[in-house]
């Protein structure tokens, strides 16, 4: 199971970094619709190999509190994510568009295209504290909008919000 920690202090240090299909681009803009994966850092022995965030594909439907996504050492198909906005007026329009920091949006799996979520009603607690369980679904509402469990704003040491 994938758990991300909620709290900005984590005694465990662990980071997420966004990583490019094509590793070799860094530092560049990243879009709406860019593939990238999501992998773990810094989690313990610098010797340990990467960990990536992967959508297990299941050929027949499985339980529904069982969670198809898990951390693993294998970079495949399963492991790309693209992001899109949160509003669906905006997802066509803004495909292509630069991300700011701090924007509300959706995570999606390329293969599955179901949205990462937070089980905010699934905290468990660990060793590290508090945790709350994340799988991939689309929690959407009667209007067709995702809800709060599917929305995610990215985090950088780098400021892209303009000063107004």
């Amino acid at each position: 199971m994938t758990r991300f920690k909620m709290f900005r202090n984590s005694c465990f240090g662990l980071k997420w970094r966004l990583i490019a299909k094509d590793e070799s681009i860094h530092g560049e803009k990243m879009n709406y619709g860019d593939e990238f994966i999501l992998k773990a850092e810094n989690y313990g022995d610098p010797q340990a190999p990467p960990l990536y965030v992967r959508y297990a594909v299941e050929g027949v439907p499985g339980p529904a509190d069982r969670m198809p996504i898990s951390l693993s050492t294998t970079k495949d198909s399963s492991c790309r994510w693209i992001t899109v906005p949160l509003l669906p007026r905006d997802r066509l329009e803004g495909l292509g568009s630069p991300i700011k920091t701090g924007t509300r949006l959706i995570i999606k799996n390329c293969v599955a295209d179901k949205s990462l979520c937070v089980m905010n009603q699934n905290w468990m607690q660990t060793f590290f504290g508090p945790e709350c369980g994340v799988t991939c679904r689309n929690y959407v509402d009667i209007h067709g909008r995702h809800t709060a469990e599917n929305i995610f704003t990215l985090v950088s040491d780098v400021e892209t919000k303009t000063k107004d």
